[in-house]
């Protein structure tokens, strides 16, 4: 069976600073592998690699700096429908510059992950 490293984006809607995904998490995944055998579940580096990758239509601007407020409630499993609210706002703290990418993977029950990401200033 064929695997895949992106889940499929079955809606999306994107504004200048937000954006909102509906997303299918289909179990030929090749994150599933070997995390864990018999009971897979999506490992959270991947989580945080999609909320950089469908950050990309929000033009975060500058470097990745930190993470903060990382919360892992609930696991994703395979054949999951899932949703995918982000959030960019500007650093308000004078002693830092950037802009921060609030994150939150959702279904109808609650939270599953949420988190945010920090980018230093270009």
């Amino acid at each position: 069976m064929a695997t895949t490293r992106k889940p499929e984006i079955l809606d999306q809607s994107i504004r200048a600073d937000a954006a909102e995904y509906l997303l299918y998490i289909p179990a030929t995944l090749e994150y599933f592998t070997g995390h864990f055998p018999g009971h897979p579940i999506l490992p959270g580096v991947t989580q945080i690699h999609w909320v950089v990758e469908l950050s990309y239509p929000l033009q975060m601007q500058g470097s990745f700096k930190s993470m903060e407020r990382l919360k892992f409630m609930r696991l994703i499993v395979p054949e999951s429908r899932i949703s995918l609210a982000l959030n960019r706002e500007v650093n308000r703290n004078k002693e830092a510059d950037g802009s921060i990418l609030n994150f939150r993977y959702y279904d109808p029950t609650g939270n599953i992950t949420t988190g945010r990401l920090s980018f230093s200033a270009p």
